[in-house]
């Protein structure tokens, strides 16, 4: 079932970008609307999934100064993680650590998080895998569907250490 998700995902990025939604205009004024658009498209897509997959976990999603976008969720490690990211992990003890989240204390408030198993991890990685570099796309903020709606998740400190530049800072 992931992976139908994974396809359908695939597929909205590949229509969407061959169907005149990316902009080509590199001016401040455009790039900035663009981003908007692609942010707000983001968010749709997520929405639009979640509805129809009701996953449990985190999805995020990102976007580029041209209009582009995808989004991803948490779920197993990528199968093929970018050398820089798992040179970025290692800051924070490494894939499959704990990182900054780990609970010694065993603090029932306190979560942890596996480095690598994310959605704004696995779609840094999906990004980077695409050609992307660091600083060429944001992520938006992460949700999980609930059936009340959308919960706005926030960043992990994992995330927050590795990915500060690329967050999206809104409230």
């Amino acid at each position: 079932m992931l992976e139908g998700i994974r396809h359908i995902i695939e597929a909205r990025w590949f229509e969407l970008r061959n169907t005149g939604y990316i902009i080509e205009d590199y001016e401040n004024e455009d790039i900035d609307f663009n981003c908007k658009v692609a942010k707000n498209n983001a968010l749709e897509e997520i929405k639009r999934i979640m509805k129809i997959h009701k996953k449990k976990g985190a999805y995020v999603g990102c976007y580029d100064k041209i209009g582009n976008f995808d989004v991803d969720y948490s779920g197993d490690f990528p199968e093929d993680i970018d050398e820089y990211l798992v040179n970025l992990a290692k800051d924070i003890g490494g894939i499959g650590s704990t990182g900054l989240t780990s609970n010694p204390t065993n603090d029932p408030a306190k979560h942890e998080n596996i480095v690598g198993k994310c959605a704004e991890f696995r779609l840094v990685n999906k990004m980077l895998k695409k050609g992307y570099s660091m600083g060429e796309f944001m992520l938006t903020k992460a949700y999980r569907f609930r059936k009340e709606g959308l919960l706005l998740v926030p960043y992990c400190p994992n995330c927050k250490y590795m990915f500060k530049d690329i967050l999206d800072k809104e409230d």
